[in-house]
């Protein structure tokens, strides 16, 4: 299930994250990268190639592309701290969060 997507700078490229529910490998969070320089009119996943992928241990991202689009940050909610607001039912405060920024060839 998509989470959220945003376009780089130049419109070149789009960072895509996915909820894997039952991923237990790694939290169930992916993101993918995608290319879409060579996009034609019709838009299907065969038409955008896979750039890179990258399994992260966390939930509910944010996404934000660096001005030249060669860096891609991802803010989310770690696993551990998901499980224990669940338990808690209270609310979380930053250390909740990390951050990973990943170098896009």
């Amino acid at each position: 299930e998509t989470m959220y997507a945003i376009f780089s700078p130049d419109n070149k490229r789009l960072a895509i994250a996915y909820s894997i529910p039952d991923a237990q490998d790694y939290g169930g969070l992916l993101i993918q990268i995608r290319d879409l320089s060579h996009l034609t009119n019709e838009i299907r996943p065969t038409s955008m190639p896979l750039v890179a992928t990258f399994p992260v241990n966390g939930a509910f991202p944010d996404l934000g592309w660096s001005p030249d689009g060669h860096r891609l940050a991802v803010i989310y909610e770690t696993t551990t701290s998901r499980r224990r607001r669940a338990m808690t039912g209270g609310t979380l405060g930053p250390e909740a969060m990390q951050a990973r920024i990943y170098a896009i060839p």
